[in-house]
């Protein structure tokens, strides 16, 4: 089954605020996140979030019946202090 992926605008931003190659890297491991959910289920605060490692990135998602909405894209240690924002 196939989803669509969505960004907020904060996962957009984040995603563009990377160097050009990893974006790159990143938007393929994003399609193929379209076909096979794939990362870790999140705890706590981050209770509804997954997040999925790429080298020292760390995408942070949400998903729906209809899709995926990506929230935000950065180096895993600033992420994970990102979900209250982005709830």
């Amino acid at each position: 089954m196939d989803f669509s992926i969505q960004f907020t605008e904060e996962g957009k931003r984040t995603l563009h605020g990377l160097h050009i190659s990893n974006q790159r890297q990143i938007k393929k491991e994003l399609k193929r996140l379209r076909s096979k959910i794939k990362g870790k289920q999140l705890k706590g605060r981050l209770k509804g979030f997954f997040s999925f490692r790429f080298k020292k990135y760390r995408v942070m998602y949400s998903h729906h019946p209809k899709g995926i909405v990506i929230h935000y894209v950065g180096h895993r240690r600033e992420v994970y202090g990102k979900g209250e924002e982005n709830t």
